[in-house]
């Protein structure tokens, strides 16, 4: 929505109603200037439904400009007592940097209990990094184990395979005989694998 000021709102509006206003007296019964009557009249309508929205717009930009003025006074408000606060961390550090000799002090007991802790430490990795060693060789047995099974069983599937091809194509030159032969001497069937 463009926003007119509320003058040249008021002038359109004033011109749509003019247009409607005069259609009217004169009589035209026209069906063109009817629709122009008309479409002058929704202007009109909404040209005052802008009016509203600007004017609207306009008081809620005063109250805004009034919680501002009010956020100011706050913030220059909260401007001072953060002043004070900063006074007062000042004191503050006055009396951290008395404790930071202290606490130097036991950082430096810190610090030693930390560096046998660290000598223990690398005991214990080294340790569990040669147990870490030794697991992953078995593994790689256990892996090539694994494999060399894999290659083994594969073999005896080609074996079982071929047999039982052997065993269909036997099959198939039993049945070729006897058909052959007849009923007279019967083969007997070798049995599946």
């Amino acid at each position: 929505m463009k926003i007119c000021t509320k003058r040249s709102l008021t002038g359109i509006g004033l011109s749509a109603y003019l247009i409607l206003f005069i259609c009217t007296l004169t009589g035209c019964k026209d069906k063109q200037a009817q629709e122009r009557a008309d479409a002058a009249e929704t202007q009109l309508k909404t040209t005052q439904i802008e009016l509203n929205a600007i004017l609207s717009e306009r008081n809620e930009l005063k109250m805004n400009i009034t919680d501002l003025k009010k956020s100011l006074a706050d913030v220059n408000a909260q401007l001072t007592n953060v002043t004070n606060l900063k006074d007062q961390a000042n004191s503050a550090l006055k009396e951290s940097q008395a404790n930071i000799v202290k606490l130097t002090d036991q950082v430096s007991s810190i610090t030693r209990e930390r560096d046998d802790i660290a000598v223990k430490l690398k005991e214990q990795i080294s340790t569990l990094t040669k147990q870490r060693d030794d697991a992953l060789y078995k593994m790689q047995e256990f892996q090539t184990t694994i494999e060399k099974l894999t290659v083994q069983l594969q073999e005896q599937f080609k074996k079982v395979a071929s047999l039982e091809e052997l065993n269909t194509t036997l099959q198939k030159t039993i049945e070729d005989l006897q058909k052959k032969l007849g009923d007279i001497n019967k083969l007997p069937s070798i049995p599946g694998l």
